[in-house]
């Protein structure tokens, strides 16, 4: 039985696969306590864009370098510990209520950051 169901951002997916990331053994501790569990952590399409963009572009850029070749590796590693979810129109039906939920509840980060940082 599932307990809670978390979307991992694509950071968090790709220090979890990452072993040379600083992070990463705090990462892997955090995800696989919460999938030892029974909680469900899980990725999109999304995610997978965005590594591959990270992946292969060049380290003086802020990438990681990888060829192609490496990069789908890792990405088929990410696939292995996080289950893709579907994207259907009723995702969006379902995430834009949040967000205004989120904005009333936890206000706008912006607010409270100086124009200038805007």
């Amino acid at each position: 039985m599932t307990l809670l169901r978390f979307l991992a951002d694509t950071n968090l997916a790709a220090r979890r696969i990452l072993t040379s990331d600083p992070n990463h053994a705090l990462i892997k501790q955090a995800v696989d306590s919460l999938l030892m569990r029974g909680d469900e952590v899980a990725i999109t399409a999304q995610n997978l864009v965005e590594f591959q963009a990270l992946a292969t572009r060049p380290v003086e850029a802020n990438g990681l370098g990888l060829t192609t070749a490496e990069a789908n590796e890792q990405a088929h590693e990410m696939e292995a510990i996080f289950p893709l979810l579907e994207e259907t129109p009723s995702v969006y039906n379902q995430w834009r209520p949040r967000t205004s939920w989120n904005a009333m509840m936890c206000g706008d980060a912006r607010s409270s950051m100086p124009d200038s940082a805007l």
